[in-house]
C-alpha cells in the first residue's frame, strides 16, 4: 500500500521533481501504489525502474502537457513518446510550471488557479455559421448544375407546332367553311335582286315607250280627222306629251339607278365581311396552335422538372431553396 501523500516530504521531492502539488497528488491517487515500488526498489537497491519524473503512461503525457496524444491509445502513445521523446505533440501553453522541489522545510506551493474552457465569440459563431451555410450552397450549386449538365431541357418547337396545327386546323377550316357557306348564299340573293331589278326596268321601259308611242299616234288621228294634223296646236299638245313623257322617264331611270347602286353596295360589304371574317379565323387559328405550343411546352416542363425538384429535395431536405434559380418562372407557378 502506498504511503499517505506528503508534498513536502520526501516522496514528493525524489518522484515528482518539477511537479505542481495538484498535478502530483492527482498522480499519485492515480499510480500511488506503482510509484511508491518503484520508490522502494530504489532505495533498496533492488533495481527496476526508478521513477525520475518520466511518463509511465498516456494519463501522465497528458498531464505534462503533452496533448497531441489525446486521440491516441495507451500503448501506441507510449510507444511514440519513448521513440521520439514526444516531439511535436506537446502544447506548451499548457504544460505545467516546473516548480523547485520541495524540502521539508519549505512552505507549501500556493495551489495552481483552476483553468476554464474558452467560449467563442459572438463574431466567431457568425462566422462558423456563415461558413457552414456556404458550404450547404456550394454542396447544392455543385449538385443543381451537375443535374441539368447531365439531365438537359429539350423541347422540340416545330414538333409541337405541327402537332398543335394538326389539332386546330380541321376545326376553323370547318369554320370557314360554313361561314362561306352563308355568305354565297347572300352574294346570290343580291345577283338574283340585281338581274330582276334589270328586268323589271327593261319591262318598264318597254311598257312606258309603247304607251307614249300609242298616246301619239291617238292623238296625231285625232288631230287629223278634225283637219288639224299640220296646225299649231297638235304641235303644242303633242310636245307637252313628250315633254312628259320625258321626266317619267328620267325618274324612272333614277329609281333603278339607285336602286342599282345599292346592290353593288350589298356586294361590296359583303365582299369586305368575308375578308374580315377569314384575317379574324386566320388569326384566331393561329392563337390557338400558339398556345397548343405552350401548353406543350408546359407538359414537357413539368414531366422534366418535377423529377429534377424531387430529386432535389431527397438529396436535400432541408436545403436553402437554390433551386429556385434553375427552374423556370412558368414552372414555379404551378
Amino acid at each position: 500500500m502506498a504511503a499517505p501523500f506528503d508534498f513536502n516530504g520526501e516522496v514528493y521531492r525524489l518522484i515528482y521533481p518539477g511537479w505542481g502539488e495538484t498535478e502530483a497528488k492527482a498522480d499519485w491517487q492515480a499510480h500511488g501504489d506503482s510509484k511508491w515500488a518503484d520508490y522502494q526498489r530504489s532505495v533498496s537497491g533492488g533495481g527496476g525502474s526508478q521513477s525520475s519524473g518520466q511518463p509511465n503512461s498516456k494519463a501522465d503525457l497528458l498531464r505534462l502537457g503533452y496533448k497531441g496524444y489525446a486521440g491516441w491509445g495507451e500503448a501506441e502513445a507510449m510507444a511514440d513518446y519513448r521513440a521520439t521523446g514526444g516531439a511535436g505533440k506537446k502544447d506548451i501553453s499548457v504544460a505545467p510550471t516546473p516548480t523547485a522541489a520541495p524540502t521539508m522545510a519549505a512552505a507549501p506551493t500556493p495551489t495552481a488557479a483552476p483553468e476554464f474552457p474558452e467560449f467563442p465569440t459572438t463574431e466567431q459563431i457568425v462566422a462558423d455559421i456563415m461558413e457552414a451555410q456556404q458550404e450547404s450552397i456550394d454542396r447544392e450549386t455543385k449538385w443543381l448544375e451537375q443535374y441539368q449538365t447531365d439531365n438537359p431541357f429539350a423541347f422540340d418547337e416545330q414538333l409541337a407546332k405541327q402537332s398543335a396545327t394538326t389539332q386546330y386546323e380541321p376545326y376553323y377550316t370547318e369554320l370557314l367553311e360554313d361561314y362561306l357557306s352563308g355568305m354565297e348564299l347572300k352574294k346570290e340573293t343580291v345577283q338574283d335582286e340585281k338581274k330582276l331589278l334589270g328586268e323589271i326596268n327593261r319591262i318598264q321601259t318597254g311598257e312606258a315607250t309603247r304607251a307614249y308611242e300609242k298616246a301619239v299616234s291617238q292623238a296625231e288621228e285625232g288631230f287629223a280627222g278634225q283637219g288639224m294634223f299640220y296646225s299649231g296646236i297638235k304641235k303644242k299638245s303633242l310636245g307637252e306629251r313628250e315633254v312628259e313623257y320625258g321626266a317619267q322617264e328620267g325618274e324612272r331611270v333614277e329609281r333603278y339607278g339607285v336602286a342599282e347602286r345599292g346592290l353593288e353596295r350589298q356586294t361590296t360589304a359583303l365582299g369586305l365581311e368575308e375578308g374580315v371574317k377569314r384575317k379574324q379565323l386566320e388569326r384566331e387559328q393561329q392563337e390557338a396552335v400558339e398556345g397548343g405550343v405552350l401548353q406543350r411546352r408546359e407538359e414537357a416542363m413539368t414531366q422534366h422538372y418535377t423529377p429534377f425538384l424531387q430529386a432535389y429535395k431527397r438529396q436535400f431536405p432541408t436545403g436553402a431553396g437554390g433551386i429556385e434559380g434553375y427552374l423556370p418562372e412558368t414552372f414555379l407557378r404551378y
